[in-house]
């Protein structure tokens, strides 16, 4: 019965969720190329590249897969996840956050790695307020 109710409306959570964390991480990725603006050409191509992803999770299984997948990432404890060297404990949960995106986006090697260094190249604290934000999204709790 939940299954027939999320097929019979198209912005279901999981939808929702999807298309908030590619806006969020494409504003991430255009306040990097141009601080402390947004660097429109920058947002745009991520964006897109992002959306085309999005497209191809047509169904909502797929949907409510991935972002199972995202919250997984979020709340699993960070000696779990793959991490690289002198990589704390707040830049391996972005990592694997931004990896299960381009995975599941099928992004392209630059495209990940742009994305990776936006999200990665700001200081501690602003680090921690991106982490903050993209698990309130994975979870659902941010307002859309």
């Amino acid at each position: 019965m939940e299954i027939e109710k999320n097929r019979a409306q198209p912005n279901s959570r999981p939808r929702r969720i999807a298309e908030d964390l590619a806006l969020c991480l494409s504003k991430i990725v255009g306040k990097f190329a141009a601080y402390p603006e947004v660097d429109p050409a920058a947002f745009q191509r991520m964006h897109s590249a992002l959306e085309r992803g999005l497209a191809s999770m047509d169904s909502p299984a797929r949907l409510g897969d991935y972002c199972q997948e995202l919250r997984s990432v979020a709340k699993c404890p960070a000696r779990e996840l793959l991490s690289f060297p002198r990589a704390g404990e707040i830049d391996a949960r972005i990592a694997a956050i931004a990896q299960v995106v381009s995975q599941n986006a099928q992004l392209k090697e630059e495209s990940f790695r742009e994305l990776l260094t936006a999200l990665l190249s700001w200081q501690d604290t602003d680090k921690r307020l991106i982490l903050d934000v993209l698990t309130e999204i994975i979870h659902g709790k941010a307002k859309s």
